[in-house]
């Protein structure tokens, strides 16, 4: 396929929609992390992420009856719009613990996440490093964004919100742990010490117990994590939240 003269680099293209983006209203108080590729807004306690994960690319993969087909396309940026929240107290304690997780990974952890495919749109667009069809999947991932922003700060607004979401459906039989990680270990104990420490005891059985399970089947983030579990457990109960 034969270039355009008028083809800027991925970092150029990058760059364009990142400033487009910044004059956006909904995003006018957030500030953009060049190393994160996020737009991040912060009030106390909180953070609200919106990652856009840029790749580059000159074609598609779909899928035909479970068959990959390729696609060549024009020379691409890729942007896989994701909109996090991060509640600081669910995972401040946990930055002594270093021996799985750098305190940079565990900063950039999100306390709850959606990518736009999550929430029924397109996961991927690409925009032509010519800028011959820049509008289009513009248009649709300032849409995106705004609607999983709102999505977000509805249905998450508070910690409460999040524990109904996460644990609480666990308790009542709506939905199950999580089958691999263990970071949610640490998240769903931590929220249940802060919102209804009246189940701690509760949730801290179940979730043993589910971890045991996950240890039989080796699952890896488990085995690292599984000898240090009792001091954690420990540390989480003696801490003051604050």
């Amino acid at each position: 396929m034969k270039e355009s003269t008028n083809m800027k680099s991925s970092k150029e293209v990058l760059s364009i929609i990142v400033e487009r983006l910044k004059s956006e209203d909904f995003l006018k108080f957030f500030e953009y992390h060049i190393s994160s590729k996020a737009f991040v807004y912060k009030t106390p306690g909180e953070k609200l992420i919106v990652e856009l994960d840029p790749y580059t690319t000159d074609y598609i993969i779909s899928y035909d009856d479970d068959k990959p087909t390729v696609k060549d396309i024009p020379k691409s940026i890729v942007i896989r719009p994701c909109v996090g929240k991060r509640f600081e107290i669910i995972h401040k304690w946990f930055e002594k613990f270093t021996f799985h997780y750098s305190i940079r990974d565990q900063r950039s952890w999100d306390s709850v996440g959606f990518s736009g495919g999550m929430l029924g749109f397109e996961r991927e667009h690409f925009f032509h490093l010519d800028l011959s069809n820049f509008e289009e999947p513009y248009k649709k991932i300032v849409y995106i964004i705004e609607y999983m922003c709102s999505f977000i700060n509805t249905y998450f607004r508070t910690l409460e919100q999040l524990y109904e979401y996460n644990v609480k459906k666990v308790i009542d039989g709506e939905k199950s742990f999580p089958n691999s990680g263990d970071v949610w270990i640490y998240d769903y104990l931590a929220m249940t010490r802060v919102i209804a420490p009246k189940n701690y005891n509760l949730v801290k059985k179940r979730v043993l117990e589910h971890v045991e399970q996950m240890k039989y089947s080796h699952e890896p983030n488990i085995e690292i994590c599984y000898p240090h579990l009792n001091e954690i457990i420990s540390y989480l109960e003696s801490y003051k939240f604050k």
